[in-house]
């Protein structure tokens, strides 16, 4: 049996005659009462039985209606999400976030949970290296990352650049001379340095900016993540060289500029072209552009 003849069937019983639902149905009454017997002839009983001044269901006939109504009950919540969905209003966003990045996306996240409750929005977070990975092998639909040095196969939008500055424990101020700090003179202290990753020359650009001026460090702890760093740097393990975000940790980190040291990090959010064909993702793009 089909959607049709279920909605007819449940008809026929809530209007109490035939007569009645092939007028709301909006059809003749013959093919309604030739309908009626065709499910009885497919299920070999009588749905209904017939008096000269009434009617009344069969047992066969009330499991038959209380079955027709749930199908259609069914089929009536999944064609209103069904329409939530194409309107980006109903399903999952994929969203990739970089530690270095989380502080640009909290806004965005919280006005796109209230504006869509229905969409399950499911974070994953990690190094710009890995997330990047994620998006190209589809495991995401979009990211939010440092840019990568080859980004040709993305769509992409441009986020506030942030510049490299020295990092120093605010408790070590009274060993450093903050205003007239030469990056010459930290060659003593322990170094936090950040690592390589694949497609990234940040870590590159500093090593060379450091030979230029012949300086070797005492590096004690390398990592990939600047929130991990920034909190070594808080914690009094050493300086490092970091972006000046508002991360975590910036409490208890004083930044020196270094204005010869011009290297920045740029974030960006990254699509995939076919991420366009996602209501979703195209709702969360335009919120995410207008509140930049």
């Amino acid at each position: 049996m089909d959607l049709r003849q279920l909605r007819y069937f449940k008809e026929i019983v809530d209007q109490g005659s035939i007569s009645k639902a092939a007028e709301v149905l909006h059809m003749a009454q013959p093919p309604l009462s030739m309908l009626l017997k065709q499910i009885e002839t497919h299920y070999g009983t009588p749905l209904i039985k017939r008096y000269r001044q009434k009617w009344e269901i069969t047992e066969a006939g009330q499991m038959l209606y209380n079955h027709a109504t749930h199908m259609l009950q069914q089929m009536e919540m999944f064609d209103v999400k069904m329409d939530y969905m194409m309107q980006g209003e109903m399903g999952q966003l994929r969203l990739g976030v970089s530690s270095s990045c989380i502080h640009l996306v909290g806004d965005v996240i919280r006005q796109f949970s209230q504006s869509y409750p229905k969409v399950e929005l499911q974070i994953f977070k990690g190094d710009s290296e890995k997330l990047e990975q994620m998006l190209f092998n589809n495991e995401i639909d979009i990211a939010v990352i440092l840019a990568p040095e080859n980004s040709e196969q993305y769509e992409e939008f441009p986020l506030t650049p942030s510049p490299f500055a020295l990092a120093v424990p605010k408790n070590w101020s009274n060993q450093i001379d903050l205003d007239v700090v030469s990056i010459q003179n930290l060659m003593k202290f322990p170094f936090i340095s950040l690592e390589a990753m694949e497609g990234y020359s940040m870590l590159e650009n500093i090593i060379y900016y450091l030979k230029e001026k012949n300086i070797s460090l005492n590096i004690v702890a390398k990592c990939k993540d600047i929130t991990i760093a920034q909190y070594l740097v808080a914690k009094e393990v050493g300086i490092s060289i970091l972006p000046k975000i508002q991360l975590g940790y910036v409490d208890g980190i004083h930044f020196v500029d270094l204005p010869e040291l011009e290297i920045a990090i740029q974030p960006k959010l990254f699509y995939k072209q076919e991420a366009t064909f996602s209501p979703i993702c195209r709702n969360f793009i335009a919120l995410f552009k207008s509140n930049t």
